[in-house]
């Protein structure tokens, strides 16, 4: 089963100003937050039937794609966001769209190096904490902003054994880059989902590895 990085995916507009925002504490020893919303909405510039968008670095998925992604193995938190189009075209001006904020839950196990370096591990909620080293901050650039992925990124690389056949999951480091599987892809390349071109979704094949960081074909 291929896997690929999800880096990217058009930014259209932004999270309304009517949208509360709240961060809601899950560990009081490592003060770990969840980000909750309340009349929550997205005002986009413009919208030409995208059906995977972002805005505050976090992902969002229609309707139409939020029925194929709930016929697989996908394992995520969604949250209902109306939409309000700024310059809605003759073909979508009287459709009440509704999009979804998703949250992946399904976490692997993968080699972090070179992107992240491990600094702790809460003694309560046993959360771990990483941050991004320099390689991981250059092979996360968005290539929606030049059209093209980068040269030579560093590689995400997961332990196949701690696959239990999600279609798509984050690994420890609980960063917002989940790895997809050829499943998901399909399911994007069915709805017409423009893939590694600019104003389309950006993947970036990734490696199954064992554990002593040999790739598995």
């Amino acid at each position: 089963m291929n896997i690929y990085i999800l880096l990217s995916a058009p930014v259209l507009g932004e999270v309304s100003a009517i949208t509360e925002k709240e961060r809601i504490i899950l560990c009081e020893n490592c003060n770990i937050k969840e980000l909750t919303f309340k009349n929550a909405s997205l005002l986009l510039d413009k919208w030409n039937g995208e059906d995977l968008i972002s805005a505050l670095g976090q992902f969002f998925i229609s309707e139409r794609l939020k029925a194929k992604f709930d016929s697989l193995e996908i394992g995520y938190h969604a949250t209902s966001f109306d939409v309000i189009l700024k310059k809605p075209s003759e073909k979508y001006k009287n459709q009440s769209l509704k999009f979804y904020r998703i949250i992946f839950k399904n976490v692997c196990r993968g080699f972090l190096d070179p992107w992240f370096e491990f600094i702790s591990k809460c003694e309560v909620c046993e959360r771990e904490k990483w941050i991004m080293d320099t390689d991981g901050y250059t092979s996360s650039a968005n290539p929606n902003l030049v059209g093209e992925d980068i040269k030579n990124p560093a590689p995400r690389n997961v332990y196949k054994n701690s696959w239990k056949g999600e279609n798509a999951f984050l690994l420890q480091d609980e960063y917002n880059f989940p790895i997809v599987t050829q499943s998901f892809v399909d399911i994007l390349v069915e709805l017409g989902v423009k893939i590694n071109k600019k104003g389309g979704v950006w993947l970036r094949p990734t490696d199954w590895i064992d554990e002593n960081k040999n790739i598995i074909e």
